[in-house]
Protein backbone atom coordinates (compact mmCIF):
# COMPACT_ATOMS: atom_id res chain seq x y z
CA UNK A 1 0.00 0.00 0.00
CA UNK A 2 1.43 3.35 -1.38
CA UNK A 3 1.76 6.03 1.93
CA UNK A 4 0.03 9.28 1.13
CA UNK A 5 2.93 11.21 -0.02
CA UNK A 6 3.93 8.81 -2.45
CA UNK A 7 0.63 9.43 -4.48
CA UNK A 8 2.59 13.01 -5.30
CA UNK A 9 5.54 11.83 -6.19
CA UNK A 10 6.97 10.16 -9.37
CA UNK A 11 6.81 6.35 -10.30
CA UNK A 12 10.90 6.47 -10.84
CA UNK A 13 11.53 8.55 -7.91
CA UNK A 14 9.71 5.53 -5.84
CA UNK A 15 11.46 2.76 -7.65
CA UNK A 16 14.54 4.67 -6.71
CA UNK A 17 13.19 4.64 -2.74
CA UNK A 18 12.18 1.36 -3.05
CA UNK A 19 15.47 0.20 -4.55
CA UNK A 20 17.45 2.24 -2.21
CA UNK A 21 15.73 0.44 0.85
CA UNK A 22 15.79 -3.12 -0.31
CA UNK A 23 19.57 -2.57 -0.63
CA UNK A 24 19.90 -0.84 2.93
CA UNK A 25 17.73 -3.71 4.65
CA UNK A 26 19.98 -6.34 3.01
CA UNK A 27 23.19 -4.45 4.64
CA UNK A 28 20.94 -3.88 7.80
CA UNK A 29 20.84 -8.28 7.75
CA UNK A 30 24.25 -9.04 7.32
CA UNK A 31 24.99 -6.30 10.12
CA UNK A 32 22.18 -7.98 12.39
CA UNK A 33 23.48 -11.50 11.86
CA UNK A 34 27.61 -10.86 11.51
CA UNK A 35 27.89 -8.01 14.65
CA UNK A 36 24.00 -8.71 16.36
CA UNK A 37 23.55 -5.32 15.44
CA UNK A 38 19.74 -4.52 17.18
CA UNK A 39 20.05 -0.40 17.55
CA UNK A 40 20.14 1.06 13.78
CA UNK A 41 20.75 4.64 14.84
CA UNK A 42 23.91 6.33 13.24
CA UNK A 43 25.70 5.75 16.41
CA UNK A 44 24.29 1.67 16.57
CA UNK A 45 25.48 1.52 12.63
CA UNK A 46 28.52 3.76 13.47
CA UNK A 47 29.55 0.76 16.19
CA UNK A 48 28.78 -1.88 13.98
CA UNK A 49 30.92 -0.88 11.69
CA UNK A 50 33.55 -0.50 13.90
CA UNK A 51 33.51 -3.81 15.41
CA UNK A 52 33.81 -5.33 11.75
CA UNK A 53 36.86 -3.71 11.64
CA UNK A 54 38.13 -4.12 14.68
CA UNK A 55 37.36 -8.12 14.73
CA UNK A 56 38.53 -7.79 10.76
CA UNK A 57 35.64 -9.51 10.03
CA UNK A 58 35.44 -10.69 6.07
CA UNK A 59 32.49 -8.24 4.59
CA UNK A 60 31.63 -10.15 1.33
CA UNK A 61 32.08 -8.26 -2.16
CA UNK A 62 28.95 -8.70 -3.34
CA UNK A 63 27.62 -6.39 0.13
CA UNK A 64 30.06 -3.70 -0.42
CA UNK A 65 28.65 -3.04 -4.02
CA UNK A 66 25.09 -3.40 -2.44
CA UNK A 67 26.49 -1.05 -0.24
CA UNK A 68 27.86 1.35 -2.51
CA UNK A 69 24.33 1.26 -4.54
CA UNK A 70 22.42 1.84 -1.21
CA UNK A 71 24.33 4.48 -0.75
CA UNK A 72 24.01 6.29 -4.15
CA UNK A 73 20.62 5.61 -4.32
CA UNK A 74 20.27 7.77 -1.31
CA UNK A 75 22.16 10.85 -2.54
CA UNK A 76 20.03 10.62 -5.37
CA UNK A 77 16.67 10.70 -3.59
CA UNK A 78 18.22 12.71 -0.88
CA UNK A 79 18.74 15.30 -3.95
CA UNK A 80 15.18 14.93 -5.90
CA UNK A 81 13.28 15.35 -2.39
CA UNK A 82 15.39 18.42 -2.03
CA UNK A 83 14.21 19.86 -4.96
CA UNK A 84 10.74 19.17 -4.38
CA UNK A 85 11.07 20.68 -0.90
CA UNK A 86 12.42 23.77 -2.92
CA UNK A 87 9.50 23.81 -5.54
CA UNK A 88 6.63 22.96 -2.46
CA UNK A 89 7.86 24.87 0.40
CA UNK A 90 8.66 22.97 3.46
CA UNK A 91 8.88 23.26 6.94
CA UNK A 92 11.44 23.18 9.61
CA UNK A 93 11.11 19.54 10.44
CA UNK A 94 11.24 18.61 6.73
CA UNK A 95 14.53 20.45 6.21
CA UNK A 96 16.39 19.27 9.46
CA UNK A 97 15.40 15.63 7.66
CA UNK A 98 16.80 16.42 4.84
CA UNK A 99 20.17 17.90 6.54
CA UNK A 100 20.58 14.95 8.91
CA UNK A 101 20.34 12.68 5.60
CA UNK A 102 22.84 14.91 4.30
CA UNK A 103 24.90 15.03 6.75
CA UNK A 104 24.67 10.78 7.00
CA UNK A 105 25.20 10.28 3.76
CA UNK A 106 28.42 12.09 3.29
CA UNK A 107 30.37 10.55 5.64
Amino acid sequence: MAKPEESRLSHDFIELYRSYKRKTKKVLSWLRETCQLQDVSVAGLVAAAKSVRKQKIEVPTELYYVLKDAIALRVEIAQQYKQQLLVNGADDAKNKAIETHEYFISR
